[in-house]
C-alpha cells in the first residue's frame, strides 16, 4: 500500500546481493525522498553506491559512494536520504561480503 501523501512509493523491492555488486532503479521524479535498505540475509552489505538521471532516456550521474553507515549486518538497516536533486531515477548499486538479499523501501514527496 503507497504511503498517504507521498507522490513516490517502492514497498520491499528486493535485490539478491553478492561479492558482485548487483543494481536496482527506482523511479522517482522527486527531490525529496528517503531510502532504507534493509540487509535481509546472507554477509555484511560493504558498498552502496548511487547515481541519477533527470530523463528517462538521459545520461547517468557519476557514481556517488554512500561514505556512512557501513557495513549494514543482516537484520539492519541503512537509511539515506536526498533533498534537493531532482531525478527521473536512481540506480543503487550494493555489494556484500557473501550472498544473500536486500530490500529497497523508499517514500518521496
Amino acid at each position: 500500500m503507497p504511503v498517504p501523501g507521498f507522490g513516490a512509493s517502492v514497498e520491499g523491492d528486493t535485490v539478491t546481493t553478492s561479492s558482485s555488486p548487483a543494481t536496482s532503479t527506482i523511479t522517482t521524479n522527486y527531490a525529496l525522498w528517503l531510502l532504507v535498505v534493509k540487509n535481509v540475509s546472507g554477509g555484511d552489505l560493504t558498498t552502496v553506491r548511487l547515481r541519477h538521471r533527470t530523463h528517462s532516456n538521459g545520461p547517468w550521474s557519476p557514481w556517488e559512494s554512500v561514505a556512512s553507515g557501513l557495513p549494514v549486518a543482516a537484520g539492519a538497516t541503512l537509511s539515506i536520504g536526498e533533498t534537493s536533486r531532482r531525478a527521473q531515477a536512481w540506480e543503487v548499486e550494493l555489494t556484500a561480503a557473501s550472498a544473500g538479499s536486500v530490500e529497497l523501501w523508499l517514500a518521496g514527496v
